[in-house]
């Protein structure tokens, strides 16, 4: 692994107390701390305690454990003339970890880790496997008849077949049709490296309310091994578990929910629709996405999946357009900004003949926040 900076980054309402098992997994496998920075950022109900929580891991490991609270980040902002960010990104939302993004860029990352805090270490060499990112290595190669991997059929699970059990964002029309995957050892560019999950899958709602799925381990296949996808397939991916190369960061947008559609409240797409515009964008520019270690624990945080499956409703139908958009459109560009503007104005051409007026002001509403981050990549990191 060459020698990188990495940031680890969360956004949390508590102390982010499983920050230190990542320090002692990173210490346990030999990897110097001079490397790695860990940012909490916080919201309007983060604990003011959590200050106090950071500087005194700093002060043990003698690392950096950063607190960024709600003041610091619209001081940084107002410094960089970024109002218009501050203005975009809701409070009380996981949106706020872009904020966290951008700053461990602008300090020099060259990788980021996102987390949620309900992820907990497991025993891989985290910091060797999230380190390979930005690098050409041996992976497995998977195509699908359909253009769709499913990433959750890498896992073993409690229930007898795990056939029916799709990563959260999968799209619904694409669930029955032929998956028959191919696998074929590759040499590829790994710009996103997403880590798998024991415990509790990140599927939907609908899912949760009617298997429960708990995963137990990797398949035997799978183990030690990155599945990769063509420059044809797509496949969802989160910003939990997940490590991406800062070239990417004018893509690495999670798109803030909450809005009114069609009478419903939209919700948990936010970073799956990330995911896909930016596997779109590395297809043209020639990297991908990979799935396999570290593994973490996901302890998943209680929520009130009625409310939730509520909030998913409307996400599904909007899904299936934006995948429609996306399969169907074209993009160009010799660097990432450049894709990423194109294919702005690309589902803005689109968007005006999709389904109702509430459904179009959405997306129109949703490409607007995206130049709002592309605008902000630019005064930082160009």
């Amino acid at each position: 692994m060459s020698r990188k900076s990495i940031s680890f980054v969360t956004t949390t309402i508590s102390q982010p107390t499983f920050f230190e098992d990542y320090i002692e997994n990173i210490i346990e496998n030999d990897h110097s701390l001079d490397r790695f920075e860990f940012v909490t950022v916080g919201d309007l109900s983060t604990p003011t305690s959590v200050r106090d929580y950071c500087e005194g891991l700093s002060d043990e490991y003698d690392t950096t454990v950063r607190y960024v609270g709600v003041q610091d980040q619209i001081d940084w902002m107002e410094s960089r003339g970024l109002e218009r960010l501050d203005e975009y990104l809701p409070y009380n939302s996981i949106q706020r970890r872009n904020i966290g993004y951008l700053q461990a860029s602008e300090a020099g990352a060259d990788v980021i880790v996102s987390l949620d805090d309900d992820n907990l270490a497991q025993d891989d060499d985290i910091a060797g496997d999230f380190g390979t990112v930005g690098e050409t290595q041996s992976v497995l190669e998977v195509s699908a008849p359909n253009n769709w991997y499913n990433s959750a059929s890498m896992m073993e699970y409690e229930q007898e077949s795990s056939r029916d059990i799709y990563h959260r964002g999968f799209p619904y029309s694409r669930r029955d049709e032929e998956q028959g995957y191919s696998f074929t050892e590759r040499n590829r560019m790994v710009m996103i490296r997403a880590g798998l999950w024991l415990d509790v899958p990140d599927v939907d709602v609908i899912t949760h309310l009617e298997r429960g799925p708990r995963a137990t381990s990797v398949k035997e296949r799978f183990n030690n091994r990155l599945v990769a996808l063509d420059n044809e397939t797509f496949c969802p991916v989160n910003t939990q578990n997940t490590a991406f190369h800062t070239d990417l960061m004018p893509l690495i947008h999670t798109i803030p929910m909450g809005d009114e559609v069609e009478g419903m409240e939209i919700s948990r797409f936010d970073d799956i629709w990330l995911g896909f515009f930016a596997e779109k964008i590395l297809q043209e520019m020639g990297g991908t996405v990979a799935y396999g270690s570290p593994v973490s624990i996901h302890d998943r945080n209680r929520h009130n999946l009625n409310r939730e499956l509520e909030h998913e409703a409307i996400g599904i139908r909007l899904n299936e357009v934006i995948v429609d958009i996306l399969e169907d459109i074209k993009i160009s560009g010799s660097t990432y900004p450049e894709c990423y503007r194109d294919l702005i104005e690309k589902f803005r051409q689109q968007v005006r003949s999709e389904g109702s007026y509430s459904l179009q002001a959405y997306l129109k509403e949703m490409l607007d926040g995206m130049e709002v981050w592309a605008d902000a990549c630019n005064k930082i990191l160009y």
